[in-house]
């Protein structure tokens, strides 16, 4: 290889090595996720994401609350079980049989059965064994009710609100501390039924769930710019409600990029319907994102056990940032090339010089 060669050689390569330093640079700075600044000034952890946590299967439990306890009816329908894997449910205290089975193709269990007759008065509660969407086992209380002393079925207290533990997020480093849930309260039925959608998710007949919608505002600078989320709920019964909301993003390889700063309360008054959005800012130059809110109810609204719920949504975010310093970088990288060409053209073109052919002037 010629010298010049050589030498455009090794400006190739610190061309392309400044590109990925630029590159990963950008996707991986405060903007980004898990990056952090040591005393030598570059410092990148990488945390594991458990991916063991299974969505809980969800449930309805239907108890004719006001009548008779003895042999009353009861319609029990399980859904995120393992198609076809075997299923039973039992009345405690004492537990006692009240029906088993398998769980259909698409993995929903549904069945009428009849309360045992004798069963004490006092708190009484409904539990499911079975295995879950993946395979694994689970044994959960699926509905609270009570027997009064003249034997009638009775509903429970609503209980407290727990905190999110179908999914959490991942560990971020960019919480903002103004990120805030804004809500905005629905009043016609029209903008309900538009919010919602066509299909929206059922919580035991308590929630009506709509699907995540995500925006995203790119801007050119490495922040990337800020993406706002939003999703709508239905209070479906005749009391006011309370329930916990956490949204969060991560990038195509799992890793949390940002989320909102706590668990965020709302309040919904009987038949309310809300939308709530949060705006989670400087996002990084991540260029595909998934977004996630995990919406978490009451443990127990009128005998019905209810689960937590997360949605999520794609984002396509063009990382603008990445694509100008490599288009700048590739720029100067022919502009380089085209020059040394050129240089080396006007070389090879210049004419020649020898000592023979030039002219020598002789004085007397």
């Amino acid at each position: 290889m010629t010298v010049p060669n050589q030498r455009l050689a090794r400006r190739v390569r610190v061309v392309g090595a400044l590109a990925l330093v630029v590159f990963f640079g950008s996707s991986t700075g405060e903007s980004g996720a898990y990056a952090s600044n040591d005393d030598s000034g570059i410092g990148i952890s990488v945390p594991v994401v458990d991916s063991s946590a299974a969505t809980e299967p969800q449930s309805t439990v239907a108890l004719p609350f006001g009548s008779s306890a003895t042999n009353a009816p009861v319609v029990i329908t399980l859904s995120g079980l393992k198609p076809f894997s075997f299923i039973e449910i039992f009345v405690n205290s004492t537990p006692v049989l009240l029906a088993s089975g398998h769980a259909d193709a698409a993995g929903s269990f549904t069945v009428s059965v009849a309360l045992p007759a004798g069963l004490e008065g006092g708190s009484h509660t409904i539990s499911a064994t079975g295995m879950k969407a993946d395979g694994t086992a689970f044994n959960s209380t699926i509905a609270r009710f009570s027997i009064t002393a003249g034997g009638l079925l009775a509903q429970p207290e609503a209980t407290s609100i727990p905190s999110a533990t179908s999914k959490a997020p991942p560990a971020r480093s960019n919480t903002s501390p103004t990120t805030v849930v804004s809500e905005v309260a629905l009043t016609t039925p029209a903008a309900v039924a538009d919010a919602l959608g066509e299909d929206p998710f059922d919580l035991g007949g308590v929630f009506y769930l709509s699907g995540l919608v995500a925006s995203a505002a790119p801007v050119i600078g490495p922040e990337g710019g800020n993406v706002t989320l939003a999703f709508t709920v239905k209070n479906a019964t005749s009391g006011p409600l309370s329930a916990d909301l956490r949204y969060w993003l991560e990038n195509a390889a799992g890793m949390g990029v940002a989320q909102s700063d706590d668990i965020s309360v709302i309040e919904l008054e009987a038949g309310q319907t809300k939308t709530l959005s949060v705006t989670l800012p400087d996002v990084g130059q991540w260029g595909i994102l998934n977004a996630q809110m995990t919406f978490t109810p009451p443990d127990t609204v009128r005998g019905t056990v209810l689960t937590p719920v997360t949605r999520d949504t794609l984002i396509i975010l063009p990382p603008y940032f990445v694509m100008l310093v490599v288009g700048s970088l590739g720029a100067l990288f022919f502009a380089a090339r085209y020059v040394l060409a050129w240089q080396r053209a006007r070389r090879q073109n210049a004419p020649a010089f020898s000592a023979s052919k030039v002219p020598v002037e002789v004085t007397a």
